[in-house]
């Protein structure tokens, strides 16, 4: 077991991820209007989906990056308008308390799902890590083991970063006004929306 890949993976993961771009915007959203737990689930859903597109990038599935380059316009096309939705949603939101809340099981489940969706819409991400995979092996041809610490160490580093994004967030929290988290909120939503309307200019 070569613990320099799983390293670097980590490495990359963290990395990958750290950029704050609208995924990183919902969850200091959620963050701050439902608490560590919904935040904790966004990034767990983008988590997963760098995980998977770290898995094909490591497997050299040539035919599934193809395939996916084919629909990267149908797949920003659907991650605009999840992007829309949500902004929209975060925009329209009358009242946020610092009182502690209580996550249901379906908000939670949202959370997660709706980045998980969100960043496999962004095909760009696959091309990122194949862009850096290839020098994570020793060998020219990467074995099971090596692909594995590459999509363990890719997925700690994503969650490594979502962890310190919503903890740094939650405890600048109670510092906040109800009034102001609302107006982070709004503008939250009119930032997301933007990141939407950019996106469908660019198909």
């Amino acid at each position: 077991m070569d613990a320099s890949i799983f390293i670097n993976a980590v490495i990359i993961g963290f990395l990958i991820a750290a950029p704050v771009g609208p995924i990183g915007l919902l969850c200091i959203q959620r963050t701050l209007k439902s608490g560590v737990t919904q935040g904790l689930c966004s990034g767990l859903g983008a988590a997963a989906a760098d995980a998977v597109y770290g898995a094909i990038a490591a497997s050299g599935f040539v035919a599934i990056t193809e395939t996916l380059n084919s629909l990267i316009t149908p797949l920003k096309l659907l991650g605009a308008l999840l992007l829309i939705w949500l902004g929209f949603k975060s925009f329209l939101t009358r009242t946020v308390s610092n009182a502690p809340t209580q996550s249901n099981y379906l908000g939670v489940w949202s959370s997660f799902f709706s980045t998980f969706v969100l960043t496999l819409s962004n095909p760009m991400t696959i091309f990122s890590f194949m862009a850096v995979v290839a020098s994570l092996s020793p060998s020219s041809e990467s074995t099971a083991t090596d692909s594995g610490l590459i999509i363990a160490g890719v997925f700690t580093g994503s969650i490594c970063w979502w962890l310190l994004l919503v903890i740094s967030v939650a405890s600048i929290k109670h510092k906040l006004k109800d009034k102001l988290l609302v107006w982070v909120g709004k503008m939250a939503g009119m930032l997301l929306i933007g990141f939407a309307l950019w996106q469908l200019v660019n198909l």
